[in-house]
């Protein structure tokens, strides 16, 4: 047992180094302790460790600690500063004094915050997370509706379910680039977040995301991006414009979109077909083989003649390479002079573009040419 009247003048202690464990009611109704700060040897704290210390201010918890008992900072009501390991969630360990925490520090070494870690802490205004940590536990801030802003850790991939719920107050918010994974409801209710930036490395984000941010102006979902949950921008009622990799285009119904707001593609690319209008030219009485390409939209693509085709003309398209198609025929002498062509491409989300084509039909001048295969390789 911890003397009541042992510390110092200024009511703080630190545990000696050393010191491996805290004793169950080692410190137990010691209204005179402000602040105690355990040294990284300490590996575990006591039932009722600090139970009625009523003084109590500041706690700092080392990472090494691992284990702490039930009640060991009951009835502690005015602890409202604290350093501790993120493996613990608050609302257990500091049941009088969790509402009432403005400043959290999680220990250094961390590599994960607890579901639940500061869930609850209406009073918190500040929070400072190392970079080790990977994970953001389900609802580890939520309804912390006084936080303004927190750095997330630059070893960040996971961001957990309704981890930032109703942070009412949290008005930006940068993810690093190694964030992955965006759980349900992470942001859901944040009315003041007006910017999000996500990195591209982010494969999905889970319903409800960010439904409710009322804020909200603009969103950019990067490429990487291949799944985002329903309801995901419910109630977004300023969000102006999206920009969204074309991959997601069918998904974009089920997200809660205002009908206002326009979706911008980031990735797609306009349907075009590439070859020129002057095609070159062809010898009456000689084999006529010429490609033509098409880029853009999305394949497979169909290929087809529009109006009028030349008697002598024809086309074809290889399985394996639909992106061209071959224009080919037997001009004869009768087919001498200009000839045009209108040439269709239809993708498969319906997208049409269409060219119209030129052919100089020449009579031969001598030496039959030289006629090289075009039959593209597999």
């Amino acid at each position: 047992m911890y003397p009541p009247g042992k510390v110092g003048t200024d009511g703080k202690y630190k545990v000696p180094n050393g010191t491996q464990a805290i004793g169950a009611g080692a410190f137990q109704e010691n209204t005179m302790i402000s602040a105690v700060a355990l040294g990284s040897s300490v590996l575990s704290i006591g039932a009722d460790a600090f139970n009625g210390c009523t003084g109590l201010t500041y706690v700092e918890i080392p990472n090494s600690v691992t284990s702490i008992g039930a009640g060991a900072f009951k009835n502690c009501s005015r602890i409202n500063s604290m350093k501790i390991p993120g493996r613990f969630a608050l609302p257990e360990l500091f049941p009088n004094a969790y509402s009432t925490i403005t400043t959290v520090s999680v220990a250094g070494g961390a590599t994960i915050l607890a579901p639940s870690f500061c869930s609850g802490c209406a009073s918190l205004t500040s929070v400072t997370i190392p970079n080790t940590v990977t994970s953001i536990g389900d609802r580890a801030f939520r309804n912390c509706s006084r936080l303004p802003s927190v750095m997330l850790p630059t070893a960040l991939e996971h961001i957990g379910v309704y981890a930032f719920e109703n942070c009412t107050s949290l008005m930006s918010l940068t993810m690093p680039a190694t964030v992955r994974t965006i759980g349900t409801g992470a942001f859901s209710g944040c009315g003041k977040l007006a910017s999000i930036s996500m990195p591209n490395g982010v494969s999905s984000i889970g319903d409800h995301a960010f439904s409710g941010c009322a804020n909200l102006q603009t969103v950019v979902i990067p490429n990487s991006v291949t799944a985002v949950g329903q309801s995901s921008f419910l109630n977004c009622v300023k969000l102006s414009a999206i920009t969204i990799p074309y991959v997601l285009r069918n998904a974009v119904s089920g997200w809660g979109l205002p009908e206002s707001c326009r979706i911008i593609f980031s990735d797609y690319q306009s349907l075009v077909i590439e070859t020129d209008e002057a095609l070159p030219f062809a010898l009456a009485g000689y084999r006529y083989w010429e490609p033509v390409v098409v880029s853009g939209g999305t394949a497979p693509y169909t290929w087809s003649f529009v109006g009028e085709v030349p008697g002598w003309m024809d086309m074809n398209v290889y399985e394996w390479n639909d992106s061209e198609c071959y224009l080919f025929g037997w001009p004869g002498e009768v087919d001498i002079g200009e000839t045009r062509v209108r040439v269709r491409v239809t993708d498969a989300d319906g997208a049409i573009t269409e060219k119209e084509f030129t052919i100089d039909v020449r009579e031969d001048a001598g030496s039959p040419p030289v006629i090289e295969s075009r039959t593209p390789a597999r």
